[in-house]
């Protein structure tokens, strides 16, 4: 198992409780024990990305630990927090060290109880292991979540010199930025969201109130003034900036990391802001070459294994309507029938997963062929933008997408005439 969820868990855990802490951050390198017993996730990986020293103990271990030498510890889910355990805990912890406990439901009765911060369920299933943090001392109060990269996955920007020729191009009948112009033409939206603003070109083409989300874009073209953008990662967006206050979205356009772990995330957490009536575009479904669909970059056309996202949609989610479209170079994948009430693939996170990255590992010829494909420049696409337009937010959207479902069956209407 890949315990994504769980390996997130902590991230959110550390963010919040560790990396605001001035005096816990670089340069003082960060001294940090994992208990766990071998069966739960590789916490370590977590740590990558900043200075820090970690290592992994049994909890028979943990006596071992010099006292008060620690500046974090972390029990992982596959470990009874016993009140021993915790005593043994602190007692590895310098004085104002942080305590983070996974998997248990919330420690009544535990001798550190006076030092919790922070007691959060974890939205991913099936565990929805129950986070518990510790702060001790008085100087950790008051500090806002840390919004950096830290703890953020690299972005995979180099691949290998001297790529076969026949690896480097994409397909596709509309480039994908002239299908989301078509559909900001006929859809309308009110708020429109991306993940993945890079230059700004597409998030300029709303005309309505928008949101972008990238920690780091290179903006070609200015800001409109009912724009917005979040310099955060999707993730810390959607698990620990402030989404009070975000609209009801009516199309969103995911274009971030290019594995199948983070799109789907991006999909699930945008979902939670939709109605029947949204549309959701994820780019980058159409590897033209098996090289392009690895997870691991090996080119320049390189989707990753975000096309594992229709199988899994198709799978587990029949209630959504998915259209891959056969826009140029990468494809692009149209969701709608949205519901933020549905819960399957939070429930079934780590297994989904789990099978994607371990058992999906090579790229079916239907993907390259695009065997399912939809021409974006089909007369069946404006009949499906204006029936959405027509009937969003309207008692008879449920309608319209049972006939928008009667047209999408209908192969002679998938092609351009």
């Amino acid at each position: 198992m890949n315990y994504i969820s769980s390996l997130d868990n902590l991230r959110v855990a550390l963010k919040r409780h560790v990396l605001n802490q001035s005096h816990l951050t670089s340069p003082h390198v960060l001294q940090v024990v994992i208990i766990g017993s071998g069966s739960g996730p590789d916490y370590a990986q977590v740590l990558t990305g900043i200075s820090a020293e970690a290592r992994t103990v049994t909890p028979n271990e943990v006596s071992s630990i010099a006292s008060h030498s620690m500046d974090v510890v972390v029990i992982g889910p596959d470990v009874d927090p016993s009140a021993a355990q915790i005593i043994a805990a602190e007692n590895a912890l310098s004085s104002d060290g942080v305590l983070i406990v996974a998997g248990s439901a919330t420690l009544q009765g535990s001798p550190a109880q006076p030092h919790v911060t922070d007691v959060w369920e974890s939205p991913f299933g099936a565990s929805f292991e129950t986070i518990t943090s510790f702060r001790f001392g008085t100087a950790m109060a008051g500090c806002p979540t840390d919004l950096t990269l830290a703890l953020a996955t690299p972005v995979q920007n180099s691949f290998p010199p001297d790529v076969p020729e026949e690896v480097e191009h994409g397909a596709g009948t509309l480039d994908c930025y002239e299908f989301l112009v078509d559909l900001h033409k006929y859809v309308e939206p009110r708020f429109y969201t991306e993940i993945g603003v890079e230059y700004g070109a597409s998030l300029k083409l709303a005309q309505c109130a928008a949101l972008g989300i990238d920690p780091a874009p290179q903006l070609s073209v200015p800001i409109a003034p009912q724009h917005s953008i979040s310099y955060t990662t999707s993730d810390d967006y959607f698990r620990l900036a402030d989404t009070s206050t975000m609209k009801a979205i009516d199309l969103c356009y995911i274009d971030g990391m290019h594995q199948i772990e983070f799109a789907l995330k991006d999909f699930m957490n945008m979902e939670r802001f939709c109605h029947a009536g949204s549309v959701v575009i994820v780019d980058d479904i159409y590897p033209a070459h098996p090289l392009q669909g690895e997870r691991i970059r090996q080119s320049r056309y390189w989707t990753g294994d975000i096309w594992k996202i229709i199988p899994i949609l198709q799978l587990h989610r029949p209630d959504l309507i998915v259209m891959p479209v056969d826009t140029d170079p990468t494809g692009s994948l149209m969701v709608l029938g949205l519901d933020p009430n549905n819960n399957v693939l939070w429930d079934h996170f780590d297994s989904i997963i789990d099978h994607a990255i371990n058992t999906m590992t090579e790229v079916p010829e239907s993907i390259i062929e695009r065997s399912e494909k939809f021409d974006p420049r089909a007369r069946l696409m404006k009949k499906v933008f204006k029936l959405i337009r027509k009937h969003r937010g309207k008692p008879s959207m449920s309608n319209a997408l049972i006939d928008i479902r009667t047209l999408i069956n209908n192969p002679r209407l998938r092609k351009a005439r």
